[in-house]
């Protein structure tokens, strides 16, 4: 056992060759956790070992702020007396490029993205007498799901994700990575083929066990609908999600504390990368404000931001555990309630008036037993869509920044006004983060920065 962690601690770094614009130079790296072309994947048991590396390096390496990042830009963010200078600036929605948060989520995305790019290309190498095919397209499902969650949250932070026609997509990482060379952004169409070809894949090859910790058909399928849903694809978004609801293993937890308190067994969790401490010490989930059966609308402040419990008349719920010794946030990626309200939209999209099967999966998060709150009744399609919106901000409470993300669609679809809600939203250009200075300058002008941000500091 203590060899085997040993292993999967120096093979978390998984790094060959760095691309400097994605993760710094390659003498930034200690030598000592570089695995070489030649060692890292011999079978199926060594490639088990690199593949868990890949699932550690997407709760760490800073992509653990995403957390942090989504909720300062958004609506549920402490007001900026709490924070340092860079939560100020993303919570004014004025981020500077040489932001250290901006910059270390951008750079943990691509780190991870890397690290399954290697696992992909050495996993598929291997012969049938070290690895069969079967077992092959199950590993390489799974990085290709990491490589699409990764993707899909560099478009919705720093790409123009609303907008299926624009040229500010990200820059897609579809092989390893070996030199410095930097490689031009993607269209935002673009990157939405390329996220929902590797959940095809997914879908078809992932393990089909209810392990929330590792991807599984379940969580591609889930996610997928997400990311038709921000596509725009609101009857095809609707219809996935529909299905998997039907068909689905989980079910709602009867307890919302006890859902992020045992967070690797909650039937309701579809991914969360997150094992019990037996099998990894380093996960462990901060404290954050989130609903109870008794929450209200009311928990609007005066400036129309939605605050944490120690400010509001919401209590406070532990989205983690003590038993956990060592700090680590945990991203909750997709559970059964954000199906329901993926769905919820999508069907409320599609459809005209009070859509019945929107208004029903609405209600089936209000009135679960985890909540036991009384049914929205709105009488029009925009009523109907708000109470969505509000119902994903408060269920999905600082989790991935989903928030905020709604927050921007609402806005560019014309249902609300973005600066009625968050006062500081009042410049578009704004509704996404800058490319981080050092990625700009590493790229030579290859990269674009964002509309509306400078090219150097």
């Amino acid at each position: 056992m203590l060899k085997n962690r040993k292993i999967l601690y120096i093979v978390t770094i998984l790094v060959c060759f760095y691309s400097c614009e994605l993760i710094g130079d390659l003498d930034e790296v200690d030598s000592g956790f570089i695995i070489t072309e030649n060692n890292a994947i011999k079978d199926a048991a060594t490639a088990e070992v690199v593949t868990k590396g890949v699932y550690s390096t997407l709760r760490n390496s800073g992509n653990e702020l995403i957390i942090g990042v989504g909720a300062y830009v958004g609506i549920v963010g402490r007001p900026p007396s709490y924070a340092n200078e860079s939560y100020q600036t993303l919570y004014v929605n004025d981020p500077y490029i040489d932001n250290s948060l901006v910059k270390n989520v951008y750079a943990g995305l691509y780190r991870t993205i890397q690290n399954a790019n290697l696992a992909i290309e050495g996993i598929e190498k291997l012969t049938d007498n070290q690895m069969s095919s079967d077992e092959q397209s199950s590993y390489i499902a799974e990085l290709r799901f990491l490589r699409a969650t990764c993707h899909f949250y560099l478009l919705q932070f720093y790409g123009q994700h609303y907008d299926i026609s624009s040229e500010y997509g990200i820059v897609l990482r579809t092989e390893v990575a070996r030199t410095a060379t930097a490689i031009a952004r993607n269209t935002v169409q673009e990157c939405y083929d390329h996220i929902i070809s590797d959940l095809n894949y997914a879908s078809e090859n992932a393990p089909t066990h209810q392990k929330s910790y590792r991807a599984n058909q379940e969580a591609a399928k889930a996610l997928k609908a997400k990311v038709l849903l921000l596509k725009g694809e609101y009857a095809s978004a609707a219809s996935l999600a529909k299905e998997l609801m039907t068909n689905t293993s989980r079910s709602f937890d009867d307890s919302y504390e006890g859902m992020f308190q045992n967070i690797n067994t909650s039937s309701e969790i579809f991914f969360a990368p997150f094992v019990n401490k037996a099998e990894d010490p380093y996960g462990f989930a901060g404290r954050y404000a989130a609903r109870t059966a008794g929450s209200v609308y009311s928990v609007l402040a005066a400036n129309d931001t939605l605050v944490d419990g120690s400010q509001s008349a919401r209590a406070q719920t532990t989205k983690g555990s003590s038993q956990f010794s060592s700090f680590r946030y945990i991203l909750i990626h997709m559970r059964l309630s954000e199906l329901y309200l993926i769905h919820a939209e999508a069907a409320a999209r599609e459809g005209s008036g009070v859509d019945a099967e929107a208004l029903a999966s609405l209600n089936a998060i209000r009135t679960r037993t985890a909540l036991g709150l009384a049914p929205a009744a709105p009488t029009t399609k925009s009523e109907l869509l708000e109470a969505i919106r509000i119902e994903k901000a408060l269920e999905l409470f600082n989790e991935g920044g989903q928030s905020f993300i709604d927050l921007v669609r609402y806005h560019k679809l014309g249902d609300i006004t973005a600066s009625t809600v968050k006062p500081t939203l009042t410049d578009e250009d704004k509704f996404i983060l800058p490319i981080p200075w050092d990625d700009l300058r590493k790229s030579d002008g290859i990269v674009k920065q964002n509309p509306g941000y400078p090219d150097t500091i």
